[in-house]
């Protein structure tokens, strides 16, 4: 490492690293404002294709774009995703047939070319495909024996399973779609629900039509619940005039479950427990009716259910 310890060494060394790197940003530089052909590939979108349509062939789902260009603008076509090509079903229909010339495609491809960059070729060159009319019909999606959830302890579903769309529209054949009634989910278990459920499932759907919808959205909430626990009197209704009765026991212990959001929010007041004397029969104990005037009470439970009573007359 003597040679390190002579400063003339050391100054060769850093004018040629100097030099180095400057030639490098000279070439780089330059390549950068030389024209260079790449090859593109673009996604391609259908707008306004009905599900109504069949093809013979598939559509393509990418155009492969040559292009020249500067390096420099090149660049600028390398990011993670390139634009899509957008081609407007409805306005290629040529009776049977779906039916993009090379002149139409080259002007959907420019219109996500930068300005200054030259269409050389596509791949495809066009697009022309034989297309058919297929039958549609409705039919609901079922989830029965297909989603199971189970609630987590001390919880209790407020809402039941819901589906979103309920009902979709297939198409095929006439004579396939007249087998056809019902269309299912893929399986769920969920175990342990205490929030809100939401989830995509996607509709099973036979081979042989095709179906609007490729998911729906699967919505379920559980809630923590509490239980509470009060004395209430017994309430009379129907009794005529100048009549008395006795109950015995003339109160009873009421259990109910409540939200755990919402136990601030109910009230004694909202449960009567009534006796009702036009449904007294001789003999017999008399059930008692429970009412409730919201339903944030709900399992609600009186011990005991049924009192004795004696009638003064």
């Amino acid at each position: 490492m003597a040679f390190l310890s002579n400063p003339d060494r050391i100054r060769d060394i850093i004018t040629f690293l100097i030099f180095l790197v400057f030639t490098t940003l000279v070439w780089f530089v330059h390549a950068l404002n030389r024209n260079r052909e790449v090859s593109l590939t673009f996604p391609v979108k259908y707008d306004n294709l009905s599900g109504q349509m069949a093809f013979v062939n598939p559509l393509p789902e990418e155009i492969v774009v040559k292009v020249r260009d500067t390096g420099s603008n090149l660049l600028q076509y390398g990011g993670d995703e390139l634009p899509t090509i957008h081609i407007d079903v409805s306005n290629h229909i040529v009776g049977d047939r779906l039916r993009v010339t090379a002149e139409e495609l080259q002007q959907e491809v420019h219109a996500v070319l930068r300005p200054n960059t030259t269409l050389l070729s596509t791949t495809p060159d066009d697009i022309d495909i034989q297309w058919r009319q297929l039958n549609s019909k409705t039919v609901p999606v079922s989830t029965e024996g297909h989603i199971m959830v189970d609630v987590a302890e001390q919880c209790v579903m407020t809402s039941e399973v819901r589906i979103d769309p309920a009902i979709v529209t297939i198409y095929g054949a006439a004579e396939v779609l007249d087998t056809i009634n019902t269309l299912t989910v893929e399986d769920l278990k969920i175990q342990n629900l205490d929030d809100t459920l939401l989830r995509k499932l996607k509709v099973v759907v036979p081979n042989t039509v095709k179906c609007e919808k490729e998911h729906v959205l699967v919505t379920a909430c559980a809630r923590p619940f509490t239980e509470r626990r009060i004395s209430k009197n017994i309430h009379v209704t129907g009794i005529p005039d100048g009549t008395k009765i006795k109950l015995f026991p003339d109160k009873v212990q009421v259990v109910a479950n409540v939200l755990q959001k919402d136990y601030a929010k109910v009230s004694e007041k909202d449960i009567n427990i009534v006796f009702d004397y036009r449904k007294i029969r001789e003999g017999e104990l008399m059930p008692l009716t429970i009412e409730s005037k919201t339903d944030k009470w709900f399992n609600i439970r009186i011990t005991p259910s049924k009192v004795d009573y004696i009638i003064e007359k």
